[in-house]
């Protein structure tokens, strides 16, 4: 119980013997009165059992937010996990050196975004602290970059560059070095981003793990 609900339930008691020592006093002095008085008293009912609904609505509204914010930290945590699985994943990693020794490194694979949209739209990114919500957006926002620069480059870059019937691995050397030198530009972009995603990705991971953790101890010390 909340103290709150303490609070509430110690007005209600009181509230109670404040009512049956009026009525034995009334029933004492007037016998045939006890009807008119409980009349009389309606509009005290009244009053403690807004107090007694709002206090339950609250203590229920409270209780479904603590329980959304659990089901949103689980599941952006789960979507942090993957994308550290993602990054680790060497098969999925193109790495190479261009000609000025610039060292490519990026992921061939796009990001999911959908826990981190919920938490945009829920609004409950912002029960999160301010140095998670600026870390975690920052990361997505490189995210978002990534994808839509990968698009670009599987997609629209690939297709403009192949001829018909032909693929990147039946390119000959000539044509595949020079489709790497177009997309060199935004593979170096790629690069630059998706090593800050790996390096901020397990720390935001950790600081919300950390939060979660708080957050559970003070519902369990609240019930």
């Amino acid at each position: 119980m909340t103290l709150s609900l303490y609070i509430t339930v110690l007005l209600l008691i009181i509230s109670y013997f404040v009512i049956y020592a009026n009525a034995q006093d009334k029933v004492n002095k007037y016998p045939d009165s006890i009807i008119q008085w409980l009349v009389e008293q309606v509009d005290l009912f009244g009053i403690i059992a807004v107090i007694l609904t709002i206090a339950l609505y609250w203590y229920n509204e409270r209780n479904e937010l603590n329980d959304r914010l659990r089901r949103s930290y689980n599941t952006i945590l789960r979507e942090l996990d993957n994308h550290i699985e993602t990054v680790n994943r060497i098969p999925l990693r193109i790495m190479r050196e261009t000609t000025d020794n610039f060292k490519v490194d990026y992921v061939n694979a796009y990001f999911n975004t959908d826990a981190f949209t919920s938490l945009i739209y829920s609004g409950l990114l912002t029960y999160l602290k301010p140095s998670t919500q600026e870390s975690l957006v920052n990361m997505y926002n490189y995210i978002k970059k990534h994808n839509e620069k990968l698009s670009y480059r599987n997609e629209f870059l690939l297709d403009s560059f192949l001829k018909e019937n032909e693929t990147v691995y039946t390119f000959s050397n000539d044509r595949r070095n020079e489709w790497y030198k177009r997309a060199e530009r935004h593979e170096r972009s790629l690069s630059k981003w998706d090593n800050q995603i790996i390096e901020m990705v397990t720390r935001i991971k950790n600081d919300i793990s950390n939060e979660k953790l708080i957050q559970d101890e003070q519902c369990k010390k609240r019930k």
